[in-house]
C-alpha cells in the first residue's frame, strides 16, 4: 500500500506540476464546446499503441492505462477532473489493427466559463512511463 500511496502522490505532483514528461507516444486534441449542463471541454487523447510496452500472457498482449485529464485556472489550481483506465488484452489481429489506428480515450470536462490549462497525463503501468501535456482552452 504505501508504494500506491506513493506513486498516487508523484502521480498528482505531475498532474498538477510544470513537469512534462514524453515516455508515452501521444496526441491530445481539445474541443471547447457546450452541453446540456453547460460548458465542457471534450479532450480526445490519441495513444499510439505500437510504440508501448506489453507483457505477454498466453495468446495477449496485457497492459494497462490510466488517463487522466484536468482543468487547472490561472493560479493552478485544481478545478475539474475525470480519469478513464483501459486494460489492454490484445490477441495479434487486434494489436495490429490499434497499431496501424491507434486507441483514442476521450473524456468530457464540465466548468464554468472562463481560461483554464488542460492539464492530460497519461501513464502505462506496465514501467510507470508517463506523458504530461498542457495546453490553454477557454470555455464560453
Amino acid at each position: 500500500l504505501p508504494a500506491d500511496l506513493a506513486r498516487r502522490s508523484d502521480r498528482d505532483r505531475i498532474l498538477m506540476g510544470p513537469d512534462a514528461p514524453a515516455d508515452v507516444p501521444v496526441r491530445i486534441i481539445a474541443e471547447p464546446g457546450t452541453s446540456d449542463t453547460g460548458p465542457r471541454v471534450l479532450a480526445r487523447v490519441w495513444v499510439d499503441v505500437s510504440r508501448l510496452n506489453f507483457e505477454t500472457k498466453k495468446d495477449r498482449r496485457m497492459q494497462h492505462l490510466m488517463v487522466i485529464a484536468a482543468l487547472l485556472d490561472d493560479a493552478g489550481n485544481f478545478v475539474v477532473g475525470r480519469q478513464a483506465l483501459t486494460d489492454l488484452a490484445l490477441r495479434n489481429r487486434s494489436f495490429e489493427a490499434l497499431s496501424s489506428a491507434g486507441l483514442t480515450v476521450s473524456l468530457s470536462l464540465h466548468a464554468s466559463p472562463g481560461v483554464y490549462n488542460l492539464r492530460v497525463l497519461v501513464q502505462e503501468d506496465l514501467t510507470g512511463k508517463r506523458t504530461a501535456v498542457t495546453s490553454s482552452i477557454t470555455l464560453h
